[in-house]
């Protein structure tokens, strides 16, 4: 099973704009049913609500793909440019071909 739960900074409040929010006030616990509108303790990654906002994207058995991932986000996923390990040098600037350079005529 993957999950994907995704999450922003700055806190949500228990209302119905947060995924875990549930209206009828009970849930149910580990030592059996709790008083509360929060589901999220239920969940395997639990969040600090008041702290970040908690977003759960997908529950399945498929590995999702960077493109489907961006669509769940709501936004197109960029591919950034490896960093190189500290002790490497880098001998050409970003961007350089060496087509363009080696012609010679």
């Amino acid at each position: 099973m993957i999950q994907i739960v995704a999450v922003e900074e700055g806190g949500i409040a228990c209302d119905a704009g947060c995924p875990y929010y549930e209206e009828s006030g009970v849930v149910r616990g580990y030592g059996g049913p709790l008083k509360t509108h929060c589901r999220g303790i239920m969940e395997d990654v639990v969040v600090n609500c008041e702290k970040l906002n908690p977003k759960q994207l997908y529950k399945g058995k498929t590995l999702l793909t960077a493109k489907e991932i961006g669509k769940l986000l709501g936004m197109k996923l960029q591919k950034e440019r490896k960093l190189y390990p500290v002790e490497h040098k880098e001998i050409h600037p970003v961007g350089w071909k060496p087509s363009k350079s080696s012609k010679k005529v």
